[in-house]
């Protein structure tokens, strides 16, 4: 194997997961945002027409809608805490430091435990960015990329590599979010 073009050790946070799903995963949230919504203004007119004495509604009845009204309106302004919390099993697994290589043909990541993942680049869906890091995602599997350490000459070369990998219809951001 050659030598790696970029080494990068970084930290998977909890803060880091929240932002590669806001990212990689906005069109996805777009389902919580709506059914939020609607359930929020449903629940909202519901409690108000209640409290109004438009029509009764018993107390158990009154709570579940504040209830939904509560739930509709996490799922419509923070659908990422959201997944967060039915996920929190799952996201146990991907906390910690990672040790990642990106070679020629893809990207080389290890984990706390010592596994090496390989994802070659053919697989790579999506890449965008925020201000602290980068975002790839491959399907299956993504990876986020700590941009501490990285002068502004590196950042421009990471970008055009994996730039370079994307197939022409993928996703591809420059935005800093």
């Amino acid at each position: 194997m050659s030598n790696p073009r970029f080494v990068i050790d970084t930290e998977y946070t909890r803060h880091a997961l929240t932002e590669s799903w806001r990212v990689l995963y906005r069109k996805k949230f777009l389902f919580f945002k709506i059914v939020g919504a609607a359930l929020f203004i449903f629940s909202a007119f519901s409690v108000l027409a209640a409290l109004t004495g438009t029509f009764q509604l018993s107390f158990s009845s009154f709570l579940l809608l504040v209830l939904i009204c509560a739930t509709g309106a996490v799922c419509a302004l923070f659908p990422q805490y959201l997944m967060l919390a039915i996920n929190r099993k799952k996201l146990s697994k991907h906390l910690g430091s990672r040790h990642i290589e990106l070679y020629e043909d893809g990207l080389y990541s290890t984990g706390t435990d010592g596994k090496v993942t390989h994802m070659p680049w053919v697989l790579l869906k999506s890449f965008d960015e925020s201000r602290e890091y980068f975002f790839l995602d491959f399907g299956t599997f993504f990876s986020i990329l700590s941009k501490e350490g990285l002068d502004e000459q590196a950042l421009q070369e990471l970008r055009m590599l994996v730039k370079e990998q994307l197939p022409h219809h993928s996703r591809f951001s420059f935005k800093k979010q």
